[in-house]
């Protein structure tokens, strides 16, 4: 759950957020030319029983649980591993391949969002870009950038905050009128 966007629209409202934007993942993901695996957190929740290949998370703060990620796919003989999260509406399976086209040449890459965390990461090899950063802030980053030399993808968004949701529904609204595709309304706002 979010909890930013849950103390701004009431916690029913992020979690029909949340859900949406897991779905979106669930379809943008179902069929890849690279291996998936969801992780989740806490390891009771019953997203385990949406996908296959799902796993919970380690225990620890946010760096702690994307390094276990991070040493477990490696350690499983994976060369090059992307994670992303579930909140940002604009990630689609191109935008991984991407990422891992990039990892053929670069330790790192990540794809920032427009309040200073990112919505992508992936590495080549272990780099603590996990210990000590100011997660959950502005700072993360430009804090990143000090820490690993690293390319970095296009600027994207994601949904943290009531500001966020109404960036995303002018997002969807303008993708309506570039696609016959349409996206389900959200909700409305408190």
């Amino acid at each position: 759950m979010k909890t930013r966007l849950a103390a701004e629209i009431g916690k029913a409202a992020a979690l029909r957020v949340y859900r949406h934007l897991l779905e979106h993942h669930q379809r943008e993901f179902r069929q890849c030319s690279y291996d998936v695996e969801w992780h989740y957190t806490p390891a009771r929740s019953p997203f385990r029983r949406l996908e296959n290949n799902c796993r919970p998370q380690s225990d620890g703060d946010l760096g702690e649980r994307m390094c276990a990620s991070f040493s477990g796919a490696f350690e499983r003989g994976y060369r090059r591993v992307v994670m992303i999260g579930t909140d940002a509406p604009e990630m689609s399976a191109r935008t991984v391949r991407h990422a891992f086209r990039l990892l053929r040449r670069e330790r790192a890459v990540f794809q920032p969002t427009t309040d200073g965390g990112y919505a992508l990461i992936g590495l080549a090899e272990m780099v603590d870009v996990f210990s000590g950063m100011p997660w959950s802030t502005h700072r993360l980053m430009a804090a990143t950038r000090r820490r690993v030399k690293c390319a970095e993808l296009p600027v994207t968004f994601d949904i943290d905050t009531a500001a966020d949701l109404e960036r995303y529904r002018q997002y969807s609204s303008s993708r309506l009128k570039k696609t016959s595709r349409a996206l389900p309304p959200l909700l409305e706002l408190k």
